[in-house]
């Protein structure tokens, strides 16, 4: 997988993103993860991560079957009672928007258990400075 994320960055320069919105998967009747939106306004975020599946693809890992969604997990609910309430709060907490820089591409791997999520850097890759 590293070999074809060094491959998606070769002609990527790094781009811009925006912080902003919050949800919850999958509604936020029934909430499992919360989440934090990202918005790609460049378009930029969406192109790496199609040029990212087609470099995987050709590695033999299979396409994601679900649309892309950008968001930052902010956490994950474990049992249903007062999961909507807290998914309402989420969803109507309000915050200034941030714009971000994205400038590397880091291959993570994740691994969910009882005790909770543990992501590990697998590989970095730098996008080109040119903005």
């Amino acid at each position: 997988m590293a070999n074809a994320a060094a491959r998606t960055v070769e002609n990527l320069s790094a781009f811009e993103i925006s912080i902003a919105g919050t949800g919850a998967f999958p509604k936020t009747s029934q909430p499992r993860v919360l989440w934090i939106g990202i918005d790609d306004l460049t378009g930029k975020l969406a192109e790496l991560h199609e040029q990212f599946e087609k470099e995987c693809a050709t590695e033999g890992f299979p396409k994601e079957g679900r649309r892309f969604r950008p968001h930052l997990t902010i956490a994950r609910i474990r049992k249903p009672e007062g999961a909507r309430a807290v998914a309402e709060l989420n969803q109507t907490t309000g915050f200034e928007s941030i714009s971000l820089t994205v400038n590397e591409l880091v291959v993570f791997r994740s691994e969910l258990s009882s005790k909770g999520s543990t992501y590990t850097a697998l590989s970095r890759h730098k996008l080109s400075d040119m903005l």
